[in-house]
């Protein structure tokens, strides 16, 4: 009822991955480019308190680049044009992980492991060509 903070969803690290969290009210979607450029994209308005669908899309545009928006209950939230995306995989050692960013913080925007507050009912995750 007062609001959570944390990674809802994340892989990779400080040397090239992607985070999904909730940090100050707002969701936040990290896409960091091998440390050298972050893709943010901060929500125009506040996660509801309570349950709340949260989540991010990537549309692919081209080879190794494409559109990611964020959504609070099915509501376009903003979005950013990611110019390139990791053509292999983020790291060897920092894999997947769900309500936490427990090795090397994807951004320097949080310490980790900034575990959710919140509560996690399902996580869903997509994949298509």
């Amino acid at each position: 009822q007062k609001g959570a903070d944390g990674v809802l969803f994340s892989i990779g690290g400080r040397f090239a991955g992607l985070s999904l969290y909730v940090q100050n009210g707002h969701l936040v979607f990290d896409y960091n480019f091998v440390g050298q450029k972050h893709y943010t994209i901060t929500s125009k308005d506040k996660v509801p308190t309570g349950p709340a669908t949260l989540s991010v899309a990537f549309n692919k545009t081209g080879k190794y680049k494409g559109t990611a928006t964020l959504f609070i209950d099915g509501k376009p939230e903003g979005e950013t044009t990611i110019n390139m995306t990791v053509p292999t995989r983020y790291s060897y050692d920092e894999g997947l992980e769900i309500g936490k960013d427990p090795q090397t913080p994807v951004t320097e925007n949080y310490k980790s492991p900034f575990k959710f507050t919140g509560t996690l009912n399902k996580i869903v995750m997509e994949v298509t060509e």
